[in-house]
């Protein structure tokens, strides 16, 4: 009896869990079913929010390229400053400024006389705007300087069209005011890259009727026109009347026209020994007006030596005197020489100025002709720079450059008259300069350095002998050869 009961209790136990199994077991398959359903819509929904975020992701990276489309851009590039452009460069405006810092130190001079040492003369101090239109068909320039005691103010100032944009064999056309397309000499050297301190194109013979840097007037220039297996460039250009600069109007009918040439002759060849050739010649003419009661800041009837300081240290020791030079025939040529190898380059060049004598009102000008002759000759060596030894440029930093340069210049004011600019007389005078340079570039467009000038004249007026140290009492004779010394340092910059 005992052993059926627990049978029964058996089977009773086994059929319970038989029955939950079964209750059990469909609601577990449905439970699972119902979760992965529930997941699927999960990732259906989180599929079509992704989809959506992506979409407007695009709408927003569409809408910040179309943005940034419109926006201009700022660029900075030394030497030529900051240049904020128009997207579609329908326009574009650059900014740069330029400072030369020089102390001028006249080693045998008389400070009480005027030649003293540790002065400071900003030589230039510019701001550069230029403005273009129409991706650069239309360019506009000013140019206002503020010298140390020299030139201040508004320096050059011009409106240039880019017709060869149309046609390469188009000109570029330009009318301005002490601006230039390209130099008198037909060559062009920047005052911030080369060993001399002064501009290539500057020379101590000043002809005040024609300006080596810039003029008033209007030009054509055929500027970098390939041919063959060089280039050249050429311009012709009217002026209004000689001198005429910055806000000086002329009030004479009498014209002047110039136009100069210069040629590379294999600038386009890849041969290292012939590709930096380059030679340039100018030639101006005008007709001197002595009606014109204009007194022009360049004394346009006139002719000097000068030595190249500035401020009371520079010395002038041929003067012809501030428009004294009668009516008549002026004519101004120039040439120049450029070849270069490796570190090294030399430059020469020349200009010859001859001017007929005249006439001052009804009076001789007493001049019997003014002639000016000047000549030189420039070598530039890059020592050294990072790179190793008989390396660099003016973009390198730790560039080392050496020059030295030797410069020829004569003066005549004809049989009879007088240049000397003071005390004594003398009709002629040559001016020797011997100038030996370093430089240290710290960066690109910013250097330092040191320059060694020695002067050398065969007439000397009175009162610069004092002044230059080569008398220290007063005398009487003019005729007196004199050398003397200036030791000066500066930085120069262009940003």
């Amino acid at each position: 009896m005992k052993r059926e009961l627990e049978s029964t209790r058996a089977f009773l136990f086994l059929l319970i869990v038989l029955l939950f199994l079964f209750a059990v077991a469909p609601a577990s398959a449905q439970t699972t079913e119902e979760r992965i359903k529930a997941l699927e819509e999960v990732q259906r929904a989180n599929a079509e929010e992704l989809a959506r975020l992506k979409g407007e992701q695009m709408e927003l990276k569409k809408e910040a390229t179309a943005a940034a489309a419109v926006l201009p851009t700022f660029t900075y590039r030394p030497g030529a400053g900051v240049t904020i452009s128009a997207a579609d460069r329908s326009w574009e405006w650059r900014i740069s400024y330029l400072v030369n810092a020089h102390i001028y130190n006249a080693i045998d001079g008389n400070d009480k006389r005027g030649s003293t040492t540790g002065d400071i003369f900003t030589r230039r101090n510019r701001l550069f705007f230029t403005f273009w239109l129409d991706r650069g068909f239309y360019e506009f320039i000013l140019t206002p300087d503020f010298d140390t005691g020299d030139i201040t103010g508004q320096q050059n100032q011009s409106l240039r069209i880019h017709f060869e944009q149309l046609n390469p064999w188009f000109p570029t056309f330009m009318i301005g005011d002490r601006d230039r397309l390209m130099s008198l000499r037909g060559f062009e050297r920047s005052s911030t890259a080369n060993a001399r301190v002064e501009d290539f194109n500057l020379d101590v013979l000043v002809d005040s009727n024609k300006d080596t840097l810039s003029y008033r007037g209007i030009t054509l220039g055929w500027i970098n026109k390939p041919v063959a297996t060089g280039d050249f460039s050429f311009h012709v250009a009217y002026k209004p009347a000689s001198g005429t600069t910055e806000n000086d109007l002329a009030d004479s009918d009498r014209k002047t026209f110039q136009t100069a040439l210069g040629i590379r002759p294999f600038s386009r060849e890849k041969n290292p020994w012939l590709e930096r050739l380059a030679v340039g010649y100018g030639i101006q003419t005008d007709s001197l007006d002595s009606r014109s009661t204009r007194v022009a800041p360049a004394s346009t009837r006139r002719l000097r030596l000068r030595t190249h300081e500035r401020g009371s240290s520079r010395v002038t020791v041929f003067d012809t005197g501030n428009n004294a030079i009668g009516d008549g025939t002026h004519v101004w040529q120039g040439w120049s020489l450029h070849w270069g190898f490796g570190p090294y380059n030399l430059l020469s060049g020349g200009s010859l100025s001859r001017f007929a004598s005249g006439k001052v009102g009804t009076a001789s000008d007493g001049f019997k002709g003014v002639d000016g002759f000047s000549w030189e000759v420039a070598h530039e060596l890059f020592l050294w720079s990072p790179k190793g030894f008989l390396t660099g440029s003016p973009t390198t930093p730790g560039s080392f450059l050496l020059g030295w340069a030797f410069n020829r210049s004569e003066g005549d004011c004809g049989k009879g008259a007088d240049c000397s600019p003071g005390a004594g007389a003398f009709r002629r005078n040559r001016m020797l300069i011997r100038e030996l340079a370093a430089w240290y570039f710290i960066r690109p467009a910013i250097r330092v350095g040191v320059w060694w000038d020695w002067y050398d004249t065969s007439n000397t007026p009175t009162g610069v002998q004092q002044q230059i140290g080569c008398r220290t009492r007063p005398g009487t004779d003019a005729s007196k050869d004199c050398d003397w010394h200036t030791v000066n340092v500066g930085v120069q910059a262009r940003f």
